[in-house]
């Protein structure tokens, strides 16, 4: 009995995986490590940055797949603007990039209601 219930913790755990959350679930997601995409900038940590920038931007990419939203684009464009500053040793606008794909976050939420 225990064997099977381990079995099916395992399963429902693996089911999990960014492809199987559902289109807001993936912008929650998005949000989330923008923000602290936006956080790790302020303290200079561009690392943390453009590691938070690129899960965002899977989850902002697999969000699209589900809902095509043109303020998604645009934030996944900024994301991309974000990382490649970020990359290139550029905290302050890596960060301002990240504050912008937010706020385009922020409008797609509010076109979902939410």
């Amino acid at each position: 009995m225990k064997a099977i219930l381990m079995g099916l913790a395992l399963a429902l755990s693996a089911t999990g995986s960014l492809a199987a959350e559902k289109p807001e679930d993936h912008l929650g997601q998005a949000e989330r490590h923008t923000n602290a995409a936006v956080a790790q900038g302020k303290t200079g940590n561009t690392q943390g940055l453009v590691e938070h920038a690129e899960t965002a931007l899977k989850h902002l990419d697999l969000a699209q797949q589900e809902k095509p939203r043109p303020d998604l684009d645009k934030a996944a464009a900024s994301l991309k603007n974000s990382i490649r500053l970020g990359k290139d040793g550029d905290p302050g606008k890596a960060t301002e990039h990240a504050q912008e794909a937010v706020e385009y976050i922020d409008a797609a939420k509010g076109a979902l209601g939410g």
